[in-house]
């Protein structure tokens, strides 16, 4: 055997040694995959996203039966003929709300739909335009009003109106209106309606201040380099802020509890972030999106946990029951290609709603109110009585109330 066979033999023997270790590591890698990188930014566990968006079921008679509607509006009643810059139900039979371009407070009853104006809002002239959003309030023996009107600025004013002022008169009392200083952007009104907290630029910041209504004091309660916030107030001591949401970045959501002025991260790392906390405080009701669709999820807090509901929705359409146990969601009978919630925001896009409620306790999900025609674009969803909403119809901004026992469908899904 000459030297040549010997070094290709040898150079053979190398080749099957390294191919069989390459064979070896490559089986042992595929057997023993790394664990997935987890958001740091993540405060509670998300469930995994969900490509194909849930169908929603078709609604079904007792017996299971599909559903005939025979009206094409069952149970659904315009409360106002003029578009509504704000309203509050007062009581399970009536609602107050105000007129956008008239600047009359309407009083109106909820069984025979009963209309009384009860007075004014005399508008600044050197404002002008429309009344953008009005905060109504009932008070110990007054009626109070904060909104914002002009044009490019913002500008809230803040009217009040004594209780034994709203008796019939030939003539309406007017509520005279007082200009709140400095560059507000945001302000609401406590649960009780005795605070109210403002969010206001200075310089590069954003502050906010709780303003004290019985004795005119406020309070500088939080400061943040961040300027464009959601912000709520669903329980006594706590005031949520949500960062503005874009399907670009994460958002992040932050409970600011006013025992102590301490603020407390609740969500974080969700692209495309909205908000709804429950007036206990302690359940989240948030959505997530872009470009591969909408889905909305709950976080129960003192539980920890968290699931995926089978609805697609925004939390700005729904609303909580006082107990935190059942949200009503209006919800899109079918959901637009589109990229959310930023499409939805920038009005490009328009909903027709169905009306859906949730068991917060199990996830249930029961279709409660539908129509050929749909609700059209429900938002600013109130509680009226068990089985009633009032909201607000966002293309028109005319005022509607859902009567679902006029059309109980019933079903419901995990």
């Amino acid at each position: 055997m000459n030297k040549w066979s010997i070094v290709l033999i040898l150079i053979l023997f190398v080749l099957l040694i390294g191919g069989g270790l390459w064979w070896w590591l490559t089986q042992t890698t595929d057997n023993n995959p790394p664990p997935a990188p987890t958001d740091p930014s993540q405060v509670f566990p998300v469930p995994p996203r969900v490509t194909t968006p849930p169908t929603v079921p078709a609604p079904t008679g007792s017996d299971n039966s599909a559903l005939t509607i025979s009206q094409p509006n069952p149970g659904l009643i315009s409360l106002s003929e003029r578009a509504v810059a704000g309203a509050m139900v007062t009581s399970s039979s009536s609602v107050l709300f105000l007129e956008r371009e008239t600047g009359l407070v309407v009083e109106m009853n909820l069984a025979n739909r009963e209309r009384k104006e009860i007075a004014r809002a005399a508008i600044v002239p050197a404002i002008g335009g429309p009344i953008r959003e009005a905060i109504l309030a009932l008070q110990p023996a007054k009626f109070s009003v904060w909104f914002s009107a002009g044009g490019a600025v913002k500008n809230y004013f803040r009217g009040q109106l004594a209780a034994a002022s709203t008796s019939d008169n030939f003539s309406l009392p007017e509520i005279e209106l007082e200009l709140i200083e400095g560059k507000i952007n945001t302000l609401i009104i406590s649960p009780a309606a005795d605070q109210i907290f403002t969010l206001e630029q200075v310089g590069e910041e954003t502050i906010g201040k709780v303003l004290n209504l019985k004795t005119n004091r406020s309070r500088l309660v939080f400061e943040s380099k961040i300027n464009a916030w959601l912000v709520a107030w669903p329980e006594k001591n706590l005031i949520s802020l949500t960062t503005k949401p874009t399907n670009q970045g994460a958002g992040a959501a932050y409970l600011l509890n006013l025992r102590n002025d301490k603020l407390e991260r609740i969500i974080g790392g969700i692209n495309g972030l909205l908000t709804l906390i429950s007036p206990d405080g302690q359940k989240i009701l948030y959505s997530r999106g872009g470009a591969s669709g909408l889905e909305l999820g709950l976080y129960d807090r003192q539980k920890n946990t968290n699931r995926i509901l089978t609805i697609s929705t925004l939390p700005e359409k729904c609303v909580w029951s006082q107990d935190s146990s059942v949200v009503y969601c209006a919800s899109p009978r079918i959901l637009p290609p589109a990229v959310y919630p930023d499409d939805w925001l920038a009005g490009e896009i328009i909903f027709d709603d169905w009306l859906w409620e949730i068991n917060a306790a199990t996830g249930l999900n029961r279709l409660i109110w539908s129509a050929e025609t749909g609700l059209g674009d429900a938002i600013k969803l109130q509680i009226a009585d068990q089985g009633k909403v009032v909201f607000t119809d966002r293309l028109t901004d005319r005022l509607y109330l859902i009567d679902s026992t006029v059309n109980e469908v019933g079903g419901s899904t995990p």
